[in-house]
């Protein structure tokens, strides 16, 4: 006899999800709501009830938790231990599962969230389907928005808002230009991967995530790394496993670290994750300010930024406004301190991800049955179309804010040494030291623009050392540099150790009866120091060219 078709009920508190299993049926929601008491009092000791529960879980999972230590073997019994528990491998690969959402229970918020997105307080829930029509003018249909997540931190009117600067709004079409440089087309090549290797996956989840949430961070953080240039590359064999019969089309890596983007693996004494952990910060000379997908409240958002900027800058700066959906580009100029703001219209990012409504009118709207199959995998641009702009204007406006601290080029910013001798100097330092010598100047910025760097990070490096237990610095070597790009759209890649240049171009863009023996698999990995990620969704395969 089969199982009952499931479906996933999640429970958030403190930014950590916990899942729960629920049999699939029309009333699912009606006995989740039903178990939520109504009486004040009784509800306030539901509510700490849960909290506590859910603190409960995370201290069992704390006790349980091993610690990767840095450059320390474990002994052989505890490796023997990690074996037997099955726990060789890290971090361990999460299985593929898909049951359809049915609702979201916010303990911090105190909000009931409906997979059509709708909103409902926890003290004021429709105890009724039939309720539907009246709950739309009820307290409880205040939160009803068509838009990922609910924002109680604003203190002010969205209907009546008016902005606290004097803004005004910028033609999007002033970023929006190619230059032809290595490092434009190769980045904006990775971000289209990386934009089709997590859309199944935003489109599922994209929904009950609001700015703070750990997820949304590391993909934000990802997507501003991109646009910065501000990313490693390492070179790894692929290798298959049992999931690939459930994942057609899905290449899968050894495990290693860097754990995977959005993962949430960590050394000890460092927070999970490459991002930091504010939904406001600097990225070298830009303001990022995470957002909801909020189009009512833009304006708000924007002057909570400009504030922020104003109070830590004297002088001009750049922002934006990151939504993973869109981002809106934000030019603030200072004087007499007075700031003039200047904006785009919001720029299409990742696209939009707001689940589809069956019946608006149902609050309680079910899920999709657990027998949809899963959305169909996104295929990537070419990183001249038009579905990269976003990211282009993005990645110039990044450019812009740089060279606005750079010293400019003239006669006393060359140096005493030939060019051929930076150069020299500049191909033999290690990661952190070649990003610094791009920020000095814009001479030494153009020179460290000549060429991108693949680091050589083979797994009896990392991904042994992590299998065994222990953690290894990840590899600063890097073997391989991307000199140039050509048309048709190809890399030209040389060797440094050789000297010899190939040609190689993205699979993604090639005839499926083009072969070659010669395959090059990247995977971009984000962050600095110890804190780092990558993503084997986003890796690209370069083909090499007979």
């Amino acid at each position: 006899m089969s199982n009952p078709p499931r479906s996933l009920k999640l429970i958030r508190y403190r930014g950590i999800y916990y899942s729960e299993l629920v049999e699939f049926a029309q009333d699912a929601i009606s006995n989740i709501i039903e178990e939520i008491p109504t009486d004040s009092v009784s509800y306030i000791l539901w509510l700490k009830e849960q909290r506590q529960e859910c603190t409960k879980k995370v201290e069992s999972l704390e006790q349980r938790a091993y610690t990767v230590q840095s450059n320390i073997r474990p002994s052989t019994d505890l490796q023997e231990k990690l074996r037997r528990f099955k726990l060789s491998s890290l971090p361990s690969p999460l299985p593929f599962v898909h049951y359809p959402l049915i609702c979201t229970i916010d303990l911090d918020l105190q909000i009931l969230t409906t997979s059509s997105n709708t909103h409902f307080s926890l003290r004021n829930l429709p105890r009724d389907p039939s309720q539907s029509s009246s709950s739309r003018s009820s307290s409880a249909s205040s939160l009803n928005n068509p838009t990922p997540v609910f924002t109680p931190e604003l203190d002010c009117d969205p209907a009546g808002y008016e902005t606290a600067y004097l803004s005004s709004c910028l033609p999007p079409t002033k970023w929006v230009f190619t230059d032809g440089s290595v490092h434009q087309s190769f980045f904006t090549l990775v971000f289209s991967n990386f934009k089709a290797g997590y859309y199944d996956f935003l489109l599922r989840d994209f929904s009950r995530w609001s700015p703070d949430d750990f997820v949304f961070r590391e993909l934000a953080y990802a997507i501003v790394s991109l646009a910065a240039a501000q990313v490693s590359f390492r070179t790894v064999q692929p290798t298959h496993s049992s999931l690939l019969a459930q994942r057609p089309g899905l290449t899968m890596y050894q495990p290693s670290m860097p754990s995977e983007l959005a993962l949430g693996c960590h050394v000890q004494g460092e927070s999970p994750g490459s991002a930091p952990e504010e939904s406001m910060y600097w990225f070298n000379d830009l303001l990022v300010s995470l957002i909801p997908e909020i189009p009512g409240l833009r304006s708000i958002y924007r002057d909570k930024a400009v504030w922020f900027g104003c109070q830590a800058r004297k002088s001009s700066f750049h922002a934006i406004l990151l939504s993973l959906c869109t981002v809106t580009l934000v030019e603030v100029t200072i004087q007499d301190e007075i700031p003039t703001v200047k904006y785009t219209e919001p720029l299409a990012l990742l696209g939009n991800f707001n689940p589809p409504t069956e019946n608006p009118e149902d609050p309680y709207q079910l899920p999709l049955s657990p027998d949809t199959p899963e959305p169909l995998r996104l295929r990537p641009h070419s990183p001249q179309d038009k579905g990269n702009a976003g990211f282009i204007a993005l990645s110039n406006f990044f450019a812009a804010a740089t060279l606005r601290s750079l010293k400019p080029v003239n006669a006393g910013s060359r140096g005493r040494l030939p060019t051929e001798l930076y150069l020299m100097i500049l191909n033999y330092t290690d990661n952190v030291t070649f990003r610094t010598c791009s920020r000095v100047s814009r001479l030494f910025r153009s020179y460290c623009q000549l060429g991108l760097r693949i680091y050589s990070t083979p797994l009896d490096i990392i991904g042994v050392g992590c299998i065994q237990g222990y953690l290894t610095d990840i590899s600063e070597k890097h073997d391989l540099v991307i000199t140039k790009v050509s048309s048709p759209f190809s890399f030209t890649v040389q060797n440094r150790t050789s000297g010899e240049s190939l040609d190689w171009s993205p699979r993604e863009f090639l005839s499926p009866s083009i072969t070659s023996p010669r395959e090059l698999h990247l995977v971009p990995v984000f962050g600095q120091g110890m804190r780092l990620s990558e993503s084997c969704r986003a890796t690209i395969t370069l083909v090499g060219e007979a």
